[in-house]
């Protein structure tokens, strides 16, 4: 028994425990913006190029939820149509076309499961820092799917927009893609391919219940 009117410090302690753990719990959900952007670069036996994704879409009906630190996602996939890749260059869009296979697989896909991110956002954050964060997921390309885990340095903004940018190197091969050609063969595209990203996620102003923590 304790002294009438007094509360053991274990359970002041418990109780503050479980204050704080409710509070944290209360995470920023986000959803990937429409001006992200993406595209390609690679180089041939000529020269290089870059192909820029026009249209880049999010298909967040996905049945699984991102948790991580101060912030929920939910399951995301970005859908690149092939036909959208403009490489500022007519040949040249019309043979990636052809070696990414457009008219029996139109879309590059990437469906993302999981988000790695060192810093809570919902803390204070210097703008000036970039901190690594990494996107695991799936890439679909041409009918063929690899597993992928894509490096990213970002940053939070003045908008409390979260930005993620950097790059992922791609084997065509990989995927049982023949690197474009031109000029009857002469000019050859190089296998390995950049795919860049700079992705941003809006804050859609409201906050979910989810576990506390990284993910």
């Amino acid at each position: 028994m304790y002294p009438k009117g007094s509360i053991p410090i274990v359970v002041l302690l418990l109780a503050s425990w479980l204050a704080v753990g409710s509070a944290s719990a209360q995470a920023q959900r986000y959803v990937l913006s429409p001006s992200s952007q993406l595209w390609l670069a690679g180089t041939s036996t000529l020269s290089s190029f870059e192909c820029e994704a026009g249209t880049l879409r999010f298909d967040h009906e996905v049945d699984h939820e991102i948790e991580g630190r101060g912030f929920t996602l939910p399951g995301v996939s970005m859908i690149v149509p092939i036909r959208d890749l403009d490489c500022d260059n007519r040949r040249m869009n019309r043979d990636l076309r052809e070696a990414l296979q457009a008219d029996t697989f139109p879309e590059i896909r990437l469906d993302v499961f999981q988000i790695d991110m060192p810093w809570d956002t919902s803390a204070s954050i210097v703008k000036d820092s970039r901190p690594r964060v990494v996107l695991h997921g799936r890439m679909t390309l041409a009918g063929a799917s690899r597993d992928m885990e894509i490096q990213l340095s970002g940053w939070l903004d003045d908008g409390q927009r979260l930005h993620g940018r950097g790059s992922l190197e791609v084997r065509m091969t990989d995927f049982g893609i023949d690197p474009p050609t031109a000029l009857l063969g002469l000019v050859k595209a190089h296998d390995d391919i950049l795919i860049h990203f700079h992705l941003m996620a809006d804050p859609d102003g409201r906050t979910s219940d989810v576990p506390a923590g990284g993910p």
